[in-house]
């Protein structure tokens, strides 16, 4: 079982709704959003919970 996904490019269009999809599909899963801006990311994850930005 996959416990953790990085996605790059996380926090655009395409990123953001693939976390949004992992999250609808499995809620343990730890996602990982890599970008170049954090504050762009912190929305998104304060959505889905359990993610982590860098």
């Amino acid at each position: 079982m996959v416990n953790r996904i990085l996605i790059v490019g996380g926090y655009g269009v395409i990123g953001s709704a693939i976390a949004r999809l992992i999250r609808s599909m499995n809620n343990d899963v730890e996602i990982v959003l890599a970008g170049r801006n954090l504050e762009k990311g912190a929305p998104l994850a304060r959505e889905l919970g359990q993610l982590t930005l860098t």
